[in-house]
């Protein structure tokens, strides 16, 4: 599997090369550490530029930008139905043309992944996340690596997926990842960049260098809730997650009503929401779906 770049890299040898002390280490509360200081070199500069999100790096002979990879043009959109007791979610995942960014991976938050039967389209595998704190589970396009970006962006991609669980839907995060981006032939990678600046410039990439940057993260329709546990008050408290996030803009005039709206007016505010995109469409109709179970 090849890598964005190499920067993962110089965290663990870090953490290898503390953990292979041979002598102890003493820290006393209240002193100054005395761990070396980096020194910056001379005409060293790594800024963070606030319009494109790129940051900017020149040290020794190298000038260059890394790029944030979150504009991530998809759609998560979900038919929602029922087969005796199981909800069965029919999802497409949907990366529009142009978007250089294509999808190779994405996380769905689950409390159970366990419940859940998935089926998958052609080319991708699943697994259950490794953080027990936020249960998900990940989904990845076996062998992304090796996709053309450029031509993946000149028509899109969809995929089609199926869960079926127990749990009703209702308001999920996803984690969309991108392919990463090679170098062009003749091109320096990332990674050989890296090797040719000072210590200093790397420091201060690492500072600058969070997952935000390589992920686009948004709400939207999942299996979240068992029946036997829903009530207005959850209800309620999943439509008030939703106020601000920009992708349900057009929502915002509406659940601004909440505090003002009684359990048996939530139907109504629910109804009331536009749709005017396929999330907001899977979502509304999974917030309806879970206002005709609970008790009138």
């Amino acid at each position: 599997m090849k890598y964005l770049h190499r920067l993962p890299v110089i965290v663990t040898y870090s953490i290898i090369a503390t953990a292979q002390q041979t002598k102890p280490i003493r820290i006393t509360v209240g002193q100054p550490s005395t761990a070396p200081q980096l020194e910056r070199e001379e005409n060293d500069s790594v800024q963070l530029d606030a319009a494109s999100g790129d940051i900017i790096v020149s040290s020794r002979n190298e000038s260059f930008r890394i790029p944030p990879e979150t504009n991530i043009n998809a759609n998560w959109s979900c038919d929602i139905s029922r087969a005796a007791s199981k909800f069965i979610y029919d999802c497409k995942l949907t990366t529009g043309p142009g978007a250089l960014n294509q999808v190779i991976a994405f996380s769905m938050a689950s409390e159970d992944p366990d419940s859940l039967t998935v089926r998958l389209p052609s080319g991708w595998k699943t697994f259950k996340g490794v953080d027990k704190l936020h249960p998900s589970l990940e989904f990845i396009l076996v062998g992304g690596d090796g996709i053309d970006r450029e031509a993946m962006a000149a028509t899109g991609r969809t995929d089609a997926f199926r869960f079926e669980s127990e749990l009703m839907p209702g308001v999920v995060s996803f984690d969309l990842r991108p392919v990463p981006r090679f170098p062009k032939p003749g091109e320096k990678s990332l990674g050989e960049r890296l090797d040719a600046i000072s210590p200093w410039a790397n420091a201060e990439i690492l500072k600058l260098e969070t997952k935000d940057r390589h992920r686009r993260r948004f709400l939207t329709v999942g299996p979240k809730i068992r029946a036997q546990v829903d009530s207005y008050a959850a209800l309620r408290a999943e439509l008030m997650i939703l106020i601000g996030v920009p992708e349900y803009g057009l929502w915002q005039v509406h659940l601004s009503k909440l505090s003002q709206t009684t359990d048996p007016e939530l139907g109504s505010l629910v109804r009331s929401l536009p749709e005017s995109s396929p999330t907001q469409t899977a979502l509304r109709q999974a917030l309806l779906l879970r206002v005709e179970s609970l008790p009138r």
